[in-house]
């Protein structure tokens, strides 16, 4: 509760300021430089060889999940040693865990294909998604991201989406976005954007790794987020640098609840259960 009332603090400050520009932050190119050198890392990072989720380097953690738990833990990638700085925002870096029980794979890929029904499975972060084009393994799809703190933040986001297929029981997504726009009205017409690394800097950058595999009773899937955002408003640091840093955990967590919805009432998973009441 501190929390979320600290995040709601720092919403109103933003909001209180926002008329004079205080607030109005741009992404600078150093920062998003800095971002794909993270990512690339953190690619790197996944690809070494090792076990295909990271879950099973961690069998008390597997064990929390397997019974239900939704789990989400900080990572961190260094360059050589050291921190990669963004300029004037920040790197957040998650990576979590859920089990989707009585699931099959197939059934699980078929719902999060189903772009539709994202705003049921991932509400209310979603609330419209679609598919924009289809090259077979590699997608285009737009979400419309929601968020209420103080006031509402409403993000127009589109995202290049890669899908590869490793044999009956693992799959990989990987989630790139390619654009991400503020809305400047979220009440209003929600086509009018700030340009893209303009606005309030809540999200500027954001790529998704999932990894999914089909085990006994159901599907694990593993999720690795990193996203850029602004830094904190100068004078804000020491109180709410913690809390803001830590807000990401919260839409994994949520994620990933709604990636264990779509496995359980996606529609594979409807006409399964249908066929078992007969």
């Amino acid at each position: 509760m501190k929390a979320v009332a600290a995040v709601r603090v720092f919403a109103a400050a933003l909001f209180c300021c926002s008329a004079t520009g205080v607030v109005a932050a741009v992404m600078q190119p150093e920062a998003s430089q800095a971002f794909d050198r993270y990512a690339s890392l953190v690619e790197q990072e996944i690809n070494r060889p090792g076990p295909f989720l990271k879950l099973d380097l961690q069998p008390d953690v597997k064990r929390r999940v397997l019974a239900g738990e939704v789990v989400v833990v900080p990572r961190q990638e260094l360059d050589h040693g050291n921190q990669i700085g963004a300029p004037h925002a920040i790197i957040h870096d998650w990576q979590g865990f859920v089990f989707v029980p009585g699931a099959t794979l197939d059934q699980l890929s078929s719902a999060l294909l189903d772009y539709s029904r994202y705003p049921q499975y991932y509400k209310p972060d979603v609330i419209a998604a679609r598919l924009v084009s289809d090259n077979g393994s590699s997608r285009r799809v737009f979400l419309r991201l929601y968020r209420r703190l103080v006031f509402p933040v409403v993000l127009n986001t589109e995202y290049d989406v890669q899908y590869v297929r490793l044999g009956p029981n693992q799959q990989t997504m990987m989630s790139k976005s390619t654009h991400i726009g503020e809305v400047r009205h979220p009440n209003g017409d929600l086509n009018d954007e700030e340009p893209p690394g303009h606005g309030f800097g809540f999200l500027w950058r954001l790529n998704s790794y999932w990894k999914f595999e089909q085990v006994k009773g159901g599907v694990i899937a593993e999720c690795r987020a990193i996203s850029l955002t602004r830094d904190i408003p100068y004078g804000f640091s020491w109180a709410l640098r913690d809390v803001v840093e830590h807000f990401p955990q919260d839409s994994m967590a949520r994620t990933l609840e709604g990636t264990r919805r779509a496995g359980l009432e996606g529609p594979a998973a409807t006409t399964s259960e249908n066929r078992r009441s007969r």
